[in-house]
């Protein structure tokens, strides 16, 4: 059955998921001496892209080196998934909640994480200048460092 050249749905979806740019870049780190070609960085790029569960790889080098490969996101884009995140509540508000692994998000508190509120407080003061830095840094510390403690006790059982 022919279509005459138009695209089918499934190819053009097929074809913008296949040319679609990356929110991430890899990064490289290690102690291998030999850098990697560009051909073998586009190939560790696209293993990540095709395998999101896969959150690193581990390349050991005929000298003994290791290269640790990962995704490299921009600063801010988690704050886009929030965005977007706030962006379904608005546009359908029979949407109630977006269940995530660690947190669900609401139309009263549209993020990601369960510090989603607290990190975006932080953010509007520091832009603000309401707050200075080396403050905003040492609340992202603590807030991190609660939350990590908190996986931990999850892991606990009672005995």
């Amino acid at each position: 059955m022919a279509n005459d050249g138009e695209k089918t749905g499934v190819d053009t979806l097929l074809n913008r998921l296949t040319t679609r740019k990356q929110p991430w870049k890899i990064m490289l780190t290690g102690n291998a001496a030999d850098p990697v070609s560009g051909e073998t960085r586009e190939a560790l790029g696209r293993i990540l892209d095709l395998m999101l569960g896969v959150g690193h790889l581990t390349l050991h080098t005929a000298g003994g080196g290791v290269l640790n490969v990962t995704r490299d996101y921009s600063g801010d884009y988690l704050a886009e998934v929030d965005r977007r995140i706030a962006a379904i509540f608005s546009a359908d508000p029979q949407i109630t909640a977006i269940a995530f692994p660690k947190h669900t998000a609401t139309p009263d508190d549209p993020h990601w994480s369960p510090n989603g509120k607290a990190r975006a407080a932080l953010a509007a003061a520091r832009q603000a200048g309401d707050i200075a830095p080396d403050e905003a840094i040492r609340h992202m510390k603590a807030m991190h460092a609660a939350t990590q403690a908190e996986g931990q006790d999850h892991g606990k059982k009672d005995h």
